[in-house]
């Protein structure tokens, strides 16, 4: 399973990106649409803000009166933090149960707001920040994905200025880690053999394995190895620095700390 965080600024033309990607093939994850879903009349999320906040942030027809709930909860940096204390828990427990019930080979595009500021990046192998300056609005308009080794990790959009009407393009890095790219310049050195070298052939095949993010049973299956065997190296690893694990419904996943993927990578 792949993992994309799409993130970008109000106005800025991700919803247009997420469509791009759903066009694709890809399962977009919306933030903003599960945070709306966990607060839906008869939810515990909605009797949580009523306790906090108050009989009167819900209208007549017993469902959510948001702008009684912002009058409230952006009062102050308290009223804030309460009720991002109520919803965020709950919308990432709902997104990580809508994750787990895709195929294995699903490509899950998570549109998370402020995925940056959270810190939740280092999460996902492949972030694609949104911007647009204020001369090149999407209007509406379809976007197109132009995979490039040339840009950096932050995404470029560009648009023809002699036709503000075309349709803009969006430069972006290529999936993976850069020892994965490294067939686009036709490098002739065995993938992975520095790093097979350091820490061991099967350890090395683990590591890569885990630079999309897996469970123990995907990463068994992905390397070839036993259960026991991918749970065993998945501890060393962990214990080495290089994934961090958490939970994921009824399994964990295994996921690259930084210095496992600046290891990955040089290696």
């Amino acid at each position: 399973m792949l993992r994309i965080g799409l993130t970008g600024g109000i106005g800025a033309g991700k919803s247009a990106v997420a469509t791009t990607f759903a066009d694709c093939g890809g399962v977009v994850v919306d933030a903003d649409v599960i945070a709306r879903e966990v607060v839906e009349p008869g939810t515990d999320g909605l009797a949580a803000l009523v306790e906090a906040f108050g009989n009167d942030i819900l209208s007549a027809d017993g469902a959510l009166d948001r702008p009684a709930l912002a009058a409230k909860a952006f009062k102050d940096d308290d009223a804030r933090n309460a009720l991002n204390g109520i919803v965020h828990p709950l919308v990432g427990k709902r997104r990580e149960e809508i994750i787990a019930a895709l195929p294995a080979d699903a490509v899950v595009v998570e549109d998370i707001p402020l995925l940056v500021e959270s810190g939740m990046a280092p999460l996902f192998p492949l972030v694609v920040i949104v911007h647009a300056d204020v001369d090149v609005p999407l209007n509406g308009r379809g976007i197109a994905l132009v995979p490039s080794v040339f840009v950096g990790q932050i995404p470029s959009l560009h648009q023809n200025p002699s036709d503000p009407s075309s349709v803009p393009w969006l430069v972006l890095p290529p999936a993976g880690s850069r020892m994965e790219q490294r067939h686009l310049w036709g490098d002739p050195r065995p993938r992975g053999a520095a790093l097979a070298a350091l820490v061991g052939r099967n350890r090395a095949a683990v590591l890569s394995a885990v630079a999309h993010g897996c469970t123990t049973t995907e990463l068994a299956d992905r390397v070839g190895i036993s259960l026991a065997s991918a749970s065993q190296h998945a501890s060393v690893l962990r214990d080495a620095g290089l994934i961090t694990t958490r939970r994921q419904g009824s399994a964990v996943l295994h996921v690259l700390t930084p210095l496992g993927a600046e290891l990955l990578q040089a290696g």
